[in-house]
């Protein structure tokens, strides 16, 4: 198991959107997208909500972390092709 979510994580909780965005970027050269996005991104923020419940960050380290996920999706989203199109044809 590859330690991608912990480092996509850090980048979260940095509130570095293009650092985040860039890393993810860089990991599609090597990875397909659903991969990227079950394995890679929603760990990333099962860990962070885990360091939340921990204790070890605060509720606005998550929510940072939360918003900067929501940029890096929204961003890979509009790069996207449609592939909703095909599947509902």
């Amino acid at each position: 198991m590859t330690q991608h979510h912990i480092k996509l994580a850090h980048y979260f909780l940095e509130g570095d959107e293009e650092g985040a965005l860039e890393y993810i970027e860089g990991l599609f050269s090597k990875y397909p997208r659903l991969y990227l996005y079950e394995d890679i991104i929603t760990p990333a923020m099962y860990h962070v909500g885990e360091l939340w419940e921990k204790n070890e960050i605060s509720v606005a380290d998550e929510h940072l972390a939360t918003a900067i996920c929501d940029f890096v999706l929204s961003r890979l989203d509009a790069k996207a092709p449609d592939i909703n199109i095909h599947l509902t044809r």
